[in-house]
């Protein structure tokens, strides 16, 4: 299992920051969710066309890659579809050029579910998109975010697809913070399609709210989390429907939302840690 970190978490980091910080604390990778004020990540200067094959050469020679491009494109919005489309066409452009093996998309646009998705829509959206997909040899990943925090329908939307080129990112936080699943039952109902995950901690507030945490702070189940994701990758195959063939893959992104909750100080010296457990777990 790799790890990375979220540029979410280093908003007022320069690139040369963050991948000399990657690089020192030990990290495998960098998923990238938008550079200093830029969240559109396809404009950030490291990745325009004439700065690519610079970023791409000091990537290689420190052993880090790019795992994840991290859209905002979000799928349910009909009125919009032109230009969701347009959006990860350019990331998975982007990917293709990086080597970056996912790009994460939105069925849904908040974390908590509020109001209602056609799901029909969103997997004919991301039918759609399937040959861009393959084009740039890519994977789209829906995350488990608002009603898609519930695993099953999740799983659901995935199977109508049909698609390899189209899987899950298991934002861990969701489906055990909105929907009240244990990690055994979110891996048993996502199993293979989980290509990605993506780890933060929170708390709920006095007022009922969610209140994001540095990790190891708040009270998100994460050793029992990776534990179930280890064991269903350590099944035989008759017991999961799914072997290292398959491309079952983890990438593990530490992602502390300094961007949008700046109370987070982005201390990584506490998320580190995280490594000893991953890897202890594998």
């Amino acid at each position: 299992m790799k790890i990375s970190f979220s540029t979410l978490a280093c908003p007022d980091f320069s690139w040369t920051d963050i991948y000399s910080m990657a690089k020192d604390f030990g990290f495998d990778g960098i998923e990238i969710r938008g550079l200093g004020n830029e969240i559109f990540s396809v404009n950030a200067q490291p990745f325009k066309e004439e700065n690519l094959p610079k970023t791409i050469e000091k990537l290689r020679s420190l052993g880090l890659e790019i795992p994840c491009l991290t859209s905002g494109a979000c799928l349910k919005f009909k009125d919009k579809s032109d230009a969701v489309k347009e959006e990860i066409t350019a990331y998975a452009e982007l990917a293709g050029k990086l080597g970056a093996s996912y790009i994460r998309v939105l069925g849904d646009l908040e974390p908590a579910p509020g109001g209602e998705v056609d799901d029909e829509y969103v997997a004919d959206c991301l039918r759609q998109l399937v040959p861009v997909a393959e084009q740039n040899n890519v994977t789209l990943l829906v995350e488990t975010n608002g009603v898609y925090s519930d695993s099953a329908r999740l799983a659901s939307l995935l199977r109508s697809v049909g698609s390899r080129k189209v899987a899950a990112l298991w934002d861990m936080h969701h489906p055990y913070r909105y929907n009240g699943e244990s990690p055994e039952t979110t891996v048993a109902n996502l199993g293979e399609f989980i290509k990605y995950i993506q780890v933060k901690d929170s708390i709920m507030g006095a007022d009922g709210k969610v209140e994001y945490r540095i990790m190891g702070t708040g009270d998100i189940p994460v050793k029992e989390m990776i534990a179930a994701l280890c064991l269903f990758r350590d099944m035989p195959a008759t017991r999961a429907s799914t072997t290292k063939a398959s491309g079952f893959h983890f990438v593990q992104a530490i992602e502390n939302q300094v961007f949008s909750h700046p109370h987070l100080v982005a201390n990584l010296e506490r998320p580190i840690s995280l490594s000893g457990l991953v890897h202890h777990a594998a």
